[in-house]
């Protein structure tokens, strides 16, 4: 059996060790004082000799606290050092995140992609394909489906796009409308049909 190491009046790291405690499942434990003022507390002696415990736990603090300490100061000379090019560059990041999210939005809603809808925007001319009139607003055209099968057809202007949707995607309305305005522009003498 191991001789008992006496630690009364010994210092470990910050540790004063100040009298012996009771054994625990066989392990001899120590009363010993921090330096740094706290409460006495019971250590095992093993954990002390092979230098596993050299306070009550503040040093980790310490060492906490001072590396995050420097990690916050060095991100706060990265962003100082940064902050110029980051506000330079934020105009076009942020139209990058909104192109991305356009295109997420069109693989989503209609199955193309936003390549897809600038190469059709292209072959239009920037025109709507029903009236032909150039986009006046910022919004970009409406991307006209079949709704049956959910095919892509063309680009529309807003107004193009809710007539179609009005009328249920049905030409035999269509024609309707188509008869009644011709019907009403001969019979009024208007030439523009409204």
């Amino acid at each position: 059996m191991a001789s008992l190491i006496d630690l009364t009046g010994r210092r470990v790291g910050k540790l004063t060790f100040i009298e012996r405690s009771p054994n625990l499942n066989r392990a001899t434990r120590w009363v010993a004082q921090c330096d740094c003022g706290s409460p006495p507390k019971v250590y095992h002696s093993h954990n002390v000799l092979r230098g596993n415990t050299v306070s009550c736990g503040c040093l980790r603090q310490e060492g906490k606290s001072k590396r995050a300490a420097a990690l916050q100061a060095e991100h706060e000379r990265y962003l100082e050092a940064h902050r110029a090019e980051v506000e330079r560059t934020k105009p076009e990041r942020m139209a990058r995140r909104k192109r991305k999210q356009e295109n997420r939005r069109l693989v989503r809603e209609r199955g193309i992609t936003l390549d897809d809808y600038d190469r059709m925007y292209a072959a239009q001319d920037g025109r709507c394909a029903i009236c032909r009139e150039i986009n006046k607003f910022k919004r970009r055209f409406h991307v006209d489906h079949c709704h049956a099968t959910g095919r892509v057809r063309s680009l529309l202007c807003n107004t193009c796009n809710t007539g179609l949707g009005s009328f249920r995607d049905r030409t035999d309305l269509m024609l309707a409308a188509v008869q009644y305005l011709n019907a009403h522009k001969t019979a009024t003498g208007d030439s523009n049909g409204t």
